[in-house]
C-alpha cells in the first residue's frame, strides 16, 4: 500500500497517528517529516504525563548532502497530547546516524525524555549515542555510550527501562554482545558501570528489558536473526543489586523479522513475549 500523505520533500513520510478523545478509532494519518527527508531505519515516540509528545526519526535536513555521516536526529513535539505537532528541529551533534538502524525513545515519570541511536562518523565508528532533555525536549544533550569500529550497518536496535528508584537504563548491542547501563541524566547522575550480557557474545541482537518492584531486572535478546531469518531468543535475570542469576535460551522461538519484548507483571514476575 502506498502511504499517503506525502513528505513534501520527497521519499517516505513519517506518519503519525493519534486515537480520538472518544477512544472509538485513530484519527487520519498525518506526515510530520516537513524540514527532512531520506527517511530509513528509526521512528520512535515518547510521550510523558503533562501532555508532550515527542515523534522522533533519523534522516537528512533539506539543505544537507547526502549520506549517513550527514544524518541527523530530528524530533517534532507536540504540547498537546499529540493534536498538533510544531516542525521538526535537529537534536543531533555531528555524529551522523547508521542509516538501518533503529533508534528508541522514553520519557521518564518526571517528564525527562531520552532517545538512543547508532553513530556513523565518517562510516567507521556506529557507536551508540544518548540524547537527554530534562526541558520538555527544548534543547538536548548527547553523550557517546560506546564506539564501534565497523564499516557497515548493523540494523541493531536499542531499549530503555526505569528502575523502581526512578534511574533510567539503556541497553544496545556492540560487536555480537549485549550491553546496558544507568544512562538517566548524564552530567548528574550517570553511572559509569557498563554491564555486559553473562556468557559468550557473537550473534546477540535487539536487547529488551524490564524491571519489576523489587528492582530486579530481567534482560532478553535475538540470537542468530538477520535478514528473512529468524532465530532464538535468550535471556538473563538478575537480583535486585544487578548480579546474575537464572538464563536461559529457547531455539527457533522468534519468527522471520520477529523480536522480542518483556514485561513485569504486577505480581513480580517475567512475561517473555517472542
Amino acid at each position: 500500500m502506498k502511504a499517503e500523505p506525502k513528505n513534501p520533500l520527497g521519499g517516505h513520510p513519517m506518519l503519525y497517528a493519534r486515537l480520538s478523545d472518544d477512544g472509538k478509532a485513530f484519527e487520519p494519518q498525518r506526515n510530520l517529516m516537513m524540514q527532512s527527508y531520506v527517511l530509513d531505519g528509526g521512528g520512535t515516540l515518547a510521550a510523558d504525563a503533562n501532555g508532550n509528545v515527542f515523534v522522533a526519526w533519523h534522516a537528512i535536513g533539506k539543505d544537507s548532502l547526502k549520506g549517513e555521516d550527514n544524518r541527523k536526529v530530528w524530533v517534532a513535539a507536540s504540547r498537546d497530547d499529540g493534536k498538533t505537532f510544531a516542525p521538526e528541529y535537529a537534536v543531533s551533534a555531528n555524529t551522523g546516524a547508521c542509516g538501518c538502524c533503529g533508534m528508541r525513545g522514553f520519557a521518564d515519570s518526571k517528564g525527562t525524555i531520552y532517545f538512543l541511536y547508532r553513530a556513523a562518523t565518517k562510516r567507521e565508528n556506529r557507536g551508540m549515542v544518548s540524547l537527554y532533555s530534562g526541558d520538555q525536549g527544548k534543547t538536548f544533550q548527547s553523550e557517546q555510550q560506546d564506539n564501534w569500529k565497523i564499516t557497515t550497518c548493523p540494523m541493531s536496535s536499542e531499549s530503555f527501562a526505569a528502575h523502581p528508584d526512578g534511574g533510567v537504563y539503556g541497553a544496545w548491542e556492540n560487536d555480537g554482545q549485549i550491553f546496558f547501563r544507568l544512562i538517566q541524566n548524564p552530567i548528574k547522575l550517570n553511572d559509569p558501570t557498563l554491564f555486559k550480557a553473562p556468557g559468550k557474545g557473537g550473534d546477540r541482537q535487539h536487547p529488551v528489558f524490564a524491571f519489576n518492584k523489587n528492582g530486579e531486572m530481567l534482560l532478553a535478546w535475538a540470537e542468530g536473526t538477520g535478514w528473512n531469518r529468524g532465530g532464538a531468543v535468550a535471556w538473563q535475570h538478575y537480583d535486585k543489586d544487578m548480579q546474575p542469576k537464572e538464563s536461559g535460551r529457547l531455539a527457533g522461538a522468534i519468527p522471520v523479522w520477529g523480536l522480542p519484548a518483556v514485561i513485569a507483571e504486577a505480581d513480580g514476575r517475567f512475561t517473555i513475549f517472542h
